[in-house]
């Protein structure tokens, strides 16, 4: 595992600091936690995050830890030795959704080998407690959850 922490938060220390993680060659997939007070914009981090050739996965947040300090500003990067596959429910603030069948169609093509699952929610959602239960009911408690809610998807 490899981690980076970029204190400046700006588009150009962020590319740098990714590509500097990409390239470990251990490295087959990316866990981003990054501010809100960044700035980052889609039209900014799509065309980075697109070049990637690697998995990635993360979220916006008012703050991020680092290092047993909070800070408002700035990246965590991580680069994981294991290959991930991520999806995206977009269903979860619709009342009327079988969150249970989302999820069972959403993981069908997979055999969840995972001891630990990464689940992060638009924290304003009104769903994310049927989503947990949904998760608990469609994967039990064999997998480790870790996640937090988010102001916004990267």
């Amino acid at each position: 595992m490899e981690i980076l922490f970029d204190r400046e938060g700006s588009i150009s220390s962020f590319e740098r600091h990714l590509n500097e993680v990409k390239n470990h060659q251990d490295v087959q997939s990316i866990l981003l936690l990054a501010c809100d007070d960044n700035g980052f914009t889609k039209e900014g981090l799509d065309p980075i995050l697109q070049s990637l050739g690697k998995p990635c996965f993360g979220g916006i947040f008012p703050q991020i830890l680092y290092m047993g300090e909070h800070f408002s500003k700035g990246t965590v990067i991580v680069g994981l030795e294991a290959n991930t596959e991520t999806k995206v429910i977009k269903e979860l603030s619709n009342s009327d959704s079988d969150l249970d069948g989302v999820l069972q169609d959403s993981f069908a093509a997979y055999k969840i080998h995972a001891s630990t699952m990464f689940v992060f929610v638009d924290g304003l959602s009104s769903g994310i407690s049927g989503l947990m239960e949904s998760l608990f009911n469609q994967f039990g408690l064999e997998i480790n959850y870790i996640g937090g809610g988010l102001a916004l998807f990267l």
